[in-house]
């Protein structure tokens, strides 16, 4: 098994579609779980890193972040999924929830490396925080990429269809928490 759990790993950095392809077959449910639990603990230290390079309470930030992270994370991963699968659906692609789940949950294993890239971050002094941001946006970029290719894995689809899934709740996120407020307030203020 542990041979299998690294060349799922390398396959997923460095080869993701095949890693992902991988993934769905064996379907490694206990390994998903393991790797959500170092998601959480890269993700919090890494933060604490970082918000201690601001002065901030890091060691805070280490204390909730470990003890309530994974469950929010879990939840995060559920909804994500969901909105996902009716994004998917108001496209009229068909395919599993649960394979969704899977891949998407797999999707994380770049986060893994947000700690150690915190750390570095931090030996660049007065820029740290910068390539803090930087490294982390990079990190996020990787994963969204990884995300849309699960997403076209899961539901064998085009890469505009899986764009079109990954982006229509952004979208809609957007519109409702950025545009509408907006036109409200300049509504009002024309109104007055």
């Amino acid at each position: 098994m542990n041979g299998n759990v690294y060349k799922i790993i390398y396959n997923l950095l460095l080869k993701p579609a095949s890693g992902l392809e991988e993934v769905n077959s064996r379907k490694p449910w206990l390994l998903l779980l393991f790797l959500l639990m170092a998601v959480n603990a890269s993700r919090v230290v890494g933060g604490a890193v970082a918000l201690s390079m601001c002065g901030g309470p890091g060691r805070v930030m280490l204390i909730y972040g470990l003890g309530l992270g994974f469950p929010v994370m879990i939840i995060a991963c559920f909804t994500i999924t969901g909105i996902f699968h009716l994004s998917a659906e108001f496209w009229k692609a068909e395919g599993s929830s649960r394979e969704l789940f899977l891949l998407l949950g797999f999707c994380m294993t770049p986060v893994l490396f947000i700690t150690p890239l915190s750390l570095i971050a931090r030996g660049f002094g007065s820029a740290a925080i910068f390539f803090f941001i930087l490294f982390t946006a990079g990190i996020n970029i990787w994963a969204a990429i990884m995300s849309v290719l699960a997403i076209r894995k899961t539901y064998c689809c085009t890469v505009e269809l899986a764009l079109r899934i990954f982006f229509a709740p952004l979208f809609l996120v957007f519109i409702v928490f950025v545009m509408l407020p907006v036109v409200i307030l300049l509504g009002a203020v024309a109104f007055i």
